[in-house]
């Protein structure tokens, strides 16, 4: 079991409930999050949401596009969006800064996946990942 599990399975949990009395807007993602950590402050990056420009040891990429819970035009990422955001995160300004990733999607794609699967291996190298797939409260991690 991955060790951000419980905190994916309680964003599934929150994203669903609220999800049954309106659309979320990306903005509320990293809120939720903060929620859940139960932290004042998170010292993460969140995408979409918190940026920030600023690396730090830990990073969310949150894809979500279910009808029942976003709307679309509300600042979402896709899962090629996401998966984007995670190779440049990565990749890129905060490469060996963030040490711990978490790629939580309620629609994953296995095309987009196996086109990054090399750089993902690359990232693996220098941090820990872990994927989960959304589906209604629950999750699924998933392993490569």
């Amino acid at each position: 079991m991955g060790k951000f599990r419980r905190i994916a399975e309680n964003l599934a949990k929150s994203i669903h409930e609220i999800g049954k009395e309106r659309a979320i807007h990306s903005k509320e993602i990293p809120d939720i999050l903060q929620e859940i950590f139960g932290q004042g402050s998170l010292g993460i990056n969140c995408y979409p949401g918190q940026p920030d420009g600023v690396c730090c040891e830990m990073a969310w990429f949150i894809s979500l596009t279910v009808s029942s819970h976003v709307r679309r035009g509300s600042g979402h990422l896709n899962f090629k969006e996401a998966m984007a955001k995670f190779i440049q995160h990565m990749q890129g300004p905060c490469c060996k800064i963030t040490k711990t990733v978490i790629f939580f999607t309620d629609n994953w794609d296995p095309n987009i996946f196996n086109d990054w699967k090399y750089n993902i291996d690359n990232i693996k190298k220098d941090a820990h990942v872990e994927f989960y797939l959304m589906v209604g409260p629950n999750v699924s991690e998933l392993f490569f």
